[in-house]
C-alpha cells in the first residue's frame, strides 16, 4: 500500500498493478459513510470499472492575504470576481507600495494557472475529455495573467519565484497576498505577521458565476503484488475512518478527504485553517475537471509542466496568446495520443 501523488491510481491501474477497492466503497454505501467524501471524489479514482484508489487527503489552492494590509489600504469588501480582484490589487499597490500578489513561477505556478482556468470555468479538456487548451476561455486566462503582470500586480521576477519565495515576500512585508498551497507552516511559525493571515473566498472570472479553486484529491492504493489483499482492504477502510491523528498529532498538511473529521475542533479553533475550510474547500475542483475520472494522459501533462510553461511564457513577456495556446494544445493532444 501507499499514499502518493494525485495520478498514481490510474498510472498503476493502467499497468494492472493495483487491488480493486470496490468492496470498500460498497460497504460504505451500505453503511451511509460514503456521504463523508467530497462529491465525485470516489469516482475520480475509478479506472476501467475498478476502484483504483480511495481519496484520503484534499489539498486546496488558496489566496492567502494579510488582513492588516487590507485594513491599511481601506479595503473592507473582499473581491468575488476578477475585476474586483484587479481593483483590490490597484488599491494595495497605490496605497501601500507593496506588490499586491505573489505567485510561483516554477512548477507550482502550473497549479495557480490551472486554478485561474477553473475560476473562468474552463479545464485542460472539455467535459468529453477532448483537449481544450485552445478554447477562448483559456485565452481569457492568459489575458488576465498578462494584466496582472503588466500592471505590476505580480512581480516582474515572478518567473524565478519558488514556493519559499512566496513565504518570504509575505512575511517581509513585500507582498499583501499569495496564491498557492495553504501557508500552514507560516501560520504556525509564531511570526507576528502570521496572526494577520486569512484565506480569501474563492473567486470567479467576470463571465463565470461559479467560483472554483484547484483542489488535489490524493488517493491511497493497494498493490496487486500483496499476498494479503483482503487484509489490505480492511486496513485501508479502517485507516480512512480513523485518520484524524495524522492531522492533529502528525503534522500532515491539507485536510482529510473524510469530511466528517473536519468537524473536529482542531480544524476550527485556528482562524486561518477554519477560513480555508469555509472559503476554499467547498469550491475545490479536481485537476482533471470537467472530466469525472482521472485520465492517464494527466501524468504527462503534469509531469512535463505544460501549464507552468504556458504561465512562464506570459511572465517573460510573450504576448502572442494564440501561439501559446496552439503550442500547448498540440503537446496536450500528443499526451492523449501517447496514452492510447
Amino acid at each position: 500500500m501507499s499514499t502518493g501523488g494525485f495520478s498514481q491510481s490510474t498510472q498503476y491501474a493502467a499497468m494492472d498493478e493495483l487491488v480493486d477497492l470496490s468492496s470498500i466503497v460498497a460497504e460504505w454505501e451500505a453503511e451511509g459513510f460514503i456521504k463523508n467524501f467530497p462529491e465525485g471524489s470516489i469516482e475520480l479514482h475509478q479506472y476501467n470499472g475498478m476502484q483504483a484508489g480511495i481519496p484520503w487527503i484534499i489539498d486546496p489552492r488558496v489566496i492567502t492575504y494579510r488582513k492588516d494590509v487590507f485594513e491599511q489600504a481601506g479595503i473592507t469588501k473582499l473581491p468575488t470576481t476578477w475585476d474586483e480582484f484587479l481593483d483590490v490589487c490597484e488599491t494595495i499597490k497605490t496605497k501601500t507600495g507593496m506588490t499586491p500578489l505573489v505567485i510561483p513561477g516554477d512548477r507550482d505556478g502550473a497549479q495557480v494557472f490551472l486554478s485561474m482556468m477553473f475560476e473562468n470555468g474552463v479545464g485542460v479538456t472539455d467535459s468529453s475529455v477532448n483537449p481544450a487548451f485552445d478554447s477562448s476561455g483559456v485565452g481569457e486566462v492568459l489575458s488576465y495573467v498578462q494584466t496582472l503582470y503588466e500592471k505590476g500586480y505580480i512581480s516582474s521576477s515572478t518567473a524565478s519565484y519558488t514556493d519559499p519565495d512566496m513565504d518570504s515576500m509575505l512575511l517581509s512585508g513585500n507582498a499583501a497576498m499569495c496564491y498557492g498551497a495553504l501557508r500552514t507552516t507560516v501560520y504556525k511559525s509564531g511570526d507576528p505577521i502570521a496572526e494577520t493571515l486569512g484565506v480569501m473566498p474563492s473567486i470567479s472570472s467576470n463571465t463565470n458565476n461559479s467560483p472554483r479553486t484547484l483542489m488535489w484529491v490524493n488517493p491511497i492504493v493497494a498493490y496487486s503484488q500483496t499476498e494479503h489483499p483482503e487484509e489490505a482492504k480492511v486496513f485501508i477502510k479502517w485507516w480512512i475512518e480513523n485518520m484524524l491523528p495524522l492531522f492533529t498529532d502528525g503534522g500532515v498538511n491539507g485536510y482529510p478527504a473524510n469530511k466528517g473529521l473536519l468537524e473536529d475542533k482542531f480544524f476550527n479553533e485556528m482562524p486561518y485553517i477554519a477560513e480555508a475550510i469555509n472559503n476554499a474547500v467547498p469550491y475545490g475542483t479536481s485537476p482533471v475537471w470537467p472530466s469525472a475520472n482521472l485520465y492517464t494522459a494527466w501524468s504527462v501533462i503534469e509531469g512535463e509542466n505544460y501549464l507552468g510553461m504556458a504561465l512562464q511564457e506570459i511572465v517573460t513577456g510573450n504576448k502572442d496568446h494564440t501561439a501559446i495556446q496552439k503550442k500547448y494544445q498540440g503537446l496536450i493532444e500528443q499526451a492523449f495520443k501517447d496514452a492510447e
